[in-house]
This record gives structure tokens, sequence and C-alpha cells, in this order.
């Protein structure tokens, strides 16, 4: 990932990851703060099914501009992660992580 910005309501993230494309999975892992200050660590995994250029104005980023986050991104050398290959025991892992979990509502307020 490149770089992250905060929506103007502060409800949403836009993630620059260059040159996405389609995976059935991505890993997220990511350390913020509420508005409150209480510290939130966690990880999300999702699928990327099919990538377009994003309309930011709707989404609530009218100051971001596709193009000049384009030019940054090939303009900053981004170290890569080593990717990891699949395992069993990484299978497990992620399992227990997410198998079975409840998501308290009052966090995505």
């Amino acid at each position: 990932m490149f770089s992250s910005h905060l929506s103007e309501d502060g409800k949403g993230i836009f993630l620059v990851i260059p040159d996405i494309q389609e995976t059935m999975q991505m890993q997220v892992d990511y350390s913020i703060q509420s508005s409150d200050g209480t510290a939130i660590d966690d990880q999300l995994w999702f699928s990327v099914h099919d990538v377009q250029e994003p309309n930011l104005a709707a989404y609530g980023f009218p100051n971001l501009n596709i193009d000049e986050l384009a030019m940054e991104s090939a303009a900053t050398s981004v170290t890569e992660q080593e990717e990891q290959p699949p395992t069993v025991e990484r299978g497990r892992e992620l399992f227990r992580q997410t198998g079975c979990i409840e998501l308290p509502l009052h966090r995505w307020k």
C-alpha cells in the first residue's frame, strides 16, 4: 500500500494500492485510533473482483486526484513485503482468527 486517505466525513478510508489486480484473497493489517482515542489494531481479508477507476468525489474524497496519486506512487519506491506461500498452518491461523467471530457494531459507527 502506498498511502491512505480519510474521507471528509471521517467514516471512510481510501487505500492507494499501486497496480492492484483481481485476487481471491488480500490481507490488510491496520493500526488506527478512533476519535475518542481508542487504539484499534486488526486485520481484514477480502477478495478483489472488479478493479475500476474510483469516483473519489462520490465516495467522499473530493480533494483527491487519481492521476496525482498514481504519479506519486510511481515516483516513490515502495518496498514490497515478501509474498508468503499458502500453508496449512497459515490457513489454520486465518480460520482461528476469523472463523467464528462476532464484530461489535459499535466499532463501525
